[in-house]
């Protein structure tokens, strides 16, 4: 399982020996790379992997990008405990190996083999290495040949001027047309609930910053109160040490007349003894609702 999103990747692991890890390419899995496994098998420690969303690993809803694959590939060489490892890549699996190298250099690598994957695809003064079967071609010949499809509208008199090329209304050949529809509706449920996203965080989130400043100053008035309040015990506490200070027994006096007053003022019924009386005998009050 993955640590970002607990997506479950398969793997298979044959023979032993220093470790090569075989990456696969689009639509894919790790049986296209099956056959180099088996020869190699022999000498080496073989892995096999299907990406997120291929396969037999699990089907994902996000992560679907090449820097995320190139994650995976870490997480897995991580969780098989690999050192000194050999990546083969092809195709995209190529693509996975140059963002693995970009994010995270040669960490735990031996080598890398691509296959089928130019890491830059136009040619330039510099590059020589773009794809063609036959001949370099290169962002000139490109351009070129799309001067060359407008003068042959022109020719024909369609007043058509070709600026940019964009695929439309696709019609996918039979054999892959349920994995097109499955990527068309992943972008489009991507877009979807980024919208959503962005429509809930903007009702809730103003909602709770409100709750939370409201909090706040509920709390801040609070510690104020609780704060003016124990300076002015503390005053009031200060102000009858300095007068008992002055004189002890009046003002311990004063104190207990003050405490006994505030007794009595809280009951209409009540009984004064002698403090070595053992018993007391109840005495009904004669006074319509006079103290006793």
């Amino acid at each position: 399982n993955t640590n970002l999103d607990n997506i479950q990747l398969y793997y298979e692991e044959r023979g032993s020996g220093e470790p090569i890890v075989f990456v696969h390419g689009w639509s894919g899995s790790g049986k296209t790379l099956m056959p180099m496994a088996e020869i190699l098998k022999d000498k080496y420690h073989c892995i096999t992997y299907d990406h997120r969303g291929l396969g037999a690993s699990t089907r994902a809803n996000k992560g679907l990008t090449i820097a995320q694959l190139a994650r995976d590939l870490k997480e897995l060489i991580w969780f098989l405990g690999l050192k000194d490892v050999t990546l083969v890549g092809h195709s995209m699996g190529a693509a996975t190996v140059y963002s693995y190298l970009g994010q995270f250099g040669c960490e735990n690598l031996k080598r890398c083999v691509f296959i089928d994957m130019s890491p830059k695809t136009l040619n330039d003064d510099e590059w020589k290495f773009g794809y063609h079967e036959e001949e370099l071609y290169d962002l000139p010949k490109l351009l070129a040949d799309m001067e060359l499809m407008n003068e042959n509208f022109n020719s024909l008199g369609l007043g058509i001027n070709v600026i940019s090329v964009k695929l439309q209304n696709i019609i996918p050949p039979e054999g892959v047309q349920a994995a097109f529809e499955d990527v068309n509706k992943a972008s489009q449920d991507m877009e979807r609930f980024i919208n959503e996203g962005k429509e809930a965080y903007n009702k809730e989130i103003p909602l709770v910053q409100g709750m939370a400043e409201q909090q706040i100053q509920i709390a801040e008035g609070y510690a104020i109160e609780r704060v003016n309040k124990a300076k002015g015990d503390v005053a009031r506490f200060m102000s009858v040490y300095e007068e008992y200070k002055k004189n002890p027994t009046i003002t311990k006096e004063r104190l207990y007349l003050e405490t006994m007053e505030e007794i009595f003022d809280s009951t209409n019924t009540y009984t004064l003894i002698d403090k070595n009386l053992d018993n007391v005998l109840p005495i009904k009050n004669l006074s319509n609702g006079g103290n006793q």
